[in-house]
């Protein structure tokens, strides 16, 4: 009703003013008397009261009668602004652009908070993105910024799917509206483009628009993904750096052979299965651990469990005329243990494949590729002195090798890295043994434990992830090497709540605390 009665008033107003000129010249060309003037006066303004009611009625019959007549397609484009401004059902006003500064709400093009109105502030916005509090942007294909109110849309939970602007709760960008995607937080967080988060105790997701979100956030990429029951989908994981981007994932299957599914990034938001690799041995634990070189080329193995005391198999990709992806085991299996040693318990390759770092709970060995295809050691098995190798990270050119070491001597086990380099002969360690430092009251030494290390391409930087059991905690530390092989902390770590109950499950499945490093290849962890 107030977008009818503001409707009526504004063409009231300009009926006035087309009759006040109109008057006005009439009386500089017959200069009637008073009693004349007095009569148009009053004929104007019968005729502006007739005028109004026939606009409204007009404006009324054509809102109601629009669903009866199949419009065109310019029709709908030409005319959806107009509507929009007099529907009853829309409430959010259209974009404009206009050059009078300073801009009202939804009008652009601006370039600074300054350009806009007071209460309202200068959204910068990509191409095709939708603007908060206006209608459209999605078919906009320019980069026009537009003026939004400070006060930002408010956090609302609903079951109506697809989500809107600030609702929730999405799990995937699936979930949200063409646009939008699925911001993942924790809790005490505050939403990009919306108002509410930092008081948010519960780890309730969003959809907010795409370009809102930082570089830095990590998001999903994909949908989830689902394996059989009892298969242990998930077991592991490993990401290409590849372009489409490849994915293999490790299935253990305790009851049967196991296996590990590849998959491949299609449009950029939906993962294809492409293949398939079979294990041949049951209880073997195949799929325990995998690893993908960068270039997606390569897949290792590890099977824990084989009745050999634990072996890591190669794969190689290979492509037919058809372009069907095929696996080819490269050379021979490589036995890293005795029985009952549960060599692969963690598997790592090089950027190209190249050299390959298998792990077993006391001890790690490195392997290179040799022209005949078969693995050959490289240097020789390193004991780590503790019980650990769950968690292993090879630097991308191969020179380096980061391991999780856990005392086995207490419990909940201390969680400490170690980092070694290959002189050309052996592998030595690399500066202090890290991770030993306590960190407030309840991250004693004895509460923590390393689930992961990564390095990137050069070996100098480590990032571990570690969990304290009892105040159900989490956090992430970052070290480098400046050069003269002593590792500094980069920063304070960063700490991380755990969800009630979770703990237990991060443990089984190795899960890793991600952190975006500079060049550190992208990574997945599985749920």
């Amino acid at each position: 009703m107030s977008n009818r009665i503001l409707f009526h008033l504004t063409t009231m107003r300009k009926l006035h003013l087309s009759a006040h000129f109109k008057t006005t010249n009439v009386v500089a060309r017959e200069k009637p008397n008073s009693c004349r003037i007095l009569f148009n006066v009053i004929v104007v303004l019968f005729g502006m009261a007739a005028t109004g009611v026939a606009v409204w009625f007009v404006m009324d019959s054509r809102i109601q009668s629009r669903p009866k007549v199949q419009p065109t397609e310019s029709d709908r484009f030409t005319s959806s602004a107009s509507l929009q401004a007099v529907a009853p059902q829309s409430t959010d006003p259209p974009l404009e652009i206009v050059d009078m500064k300073p801009l009202s709400m939804c009008m652009g093009d601006c370039d600074k908070d300054s350009d806009c109105a007071r209460g309202l502030m200068c959204f910068q916005r990509n191409a095709n993105t939708l603007v908060p509090g206006c209608s459209g942007g999605l078919e906009d294909s320019s980069r026009s910024d537009y003026c939004i109110p400070v006060e930002l849309p408010p956090l609302a939970v609903t079951e109506t799917f697809p989500l809107g602007l600030c609702e929730g709760d999405c799990d995937s960008n699936d979930d949200c509206k063409h646009g939008l995607i699925c911001y993942q937080r924790t809790g005490f967080v505050p939403v990009p483009g919306c108002a509410g988060g930092s008081a948010d105790s519960s780890r309730t997701d969003y959809c907010v628009p795409r370009d809102l979100v930082p570089e830095t956030y990590m998001s999903y990429l994909g949908e989830k993904l689902f394996g059989n029951p009892d298969d242990n989908f998930g077991s592991a994981v490993s990401l290409s750096q590849s372009e489409p981007l490849l994915m293999a994932v490790g299935a253990v299957d305790r009851g049967s052979t196991g296996y590990v599914n590849i998959y491949q990034l299609e449009g950029g938001d939906s993962w294809v299965l492409a293949a398939t690799i079979q294990g041949n041995e049951v209880g073997s634990d195949f799929g325990d651990s995998v690893s993908m070189s960068w270039d997606g080329k390569y897949v290792a193995v590890g099977m824990p469990e084989s009745n050999n005391g634990g072996r890591v198999k190669v794969f190689e990709l290979s492509t037919t005329n058809s372009n069907d992806i095929g696996w080819n085991q490269v050379g021979n299996d490589i036995a890293v243990g005795s029985p009952q040693e549960y060599g692969g318990y963690a598997v790592s390759l090089s950027e190209d494949g190249s050299i390959l770092a298998v792990a077993e709970p006391y001890s790690f060995s490195t392997f290179k590729r040799a022209n005949s295809g078969q693995w050959v050691l490289l240097g020789s098995r390193v004991d780590i002195g503790s019980f650990g190798g769950d968690s292993i990270s090879l630097s991308g050119d191969g020179s380096r090798v980061a391991v999780n070491v856990k005392p086995d001597d207490v419990y909940p086990p201390d969680g400490y890295g170690r980092v070694f380099e290959f002189d050309g002969t052996e592998w030595t360690q690399v500066g202090q043994t890290l991770g030993d430092l306590s960190i407030g009251d309840s991250f004693g030494l004895d509460n923590i434990y390393l689930t992961s290390t990564s390095l990137p391409g050069d070996g100098t930087t480590v990032v571990m992830s570690c969990i304290d059991r009892v105040a159900e905690d989490s956090y992430v530390q970052v070290y480098r090497d400046m050069g003269d092989s002593e590792w500094i902390q980069m920063g304070d770590p960063t700490l991380g709540k755990l969800d009630e109950g979770k703990l237990d499950e991060m443990s089984k499945h190795h899960l890793d605390c991600i952190l975006r490093f500079q060049n550190m290849r992208r990574e997945i962890v599985p749920v």
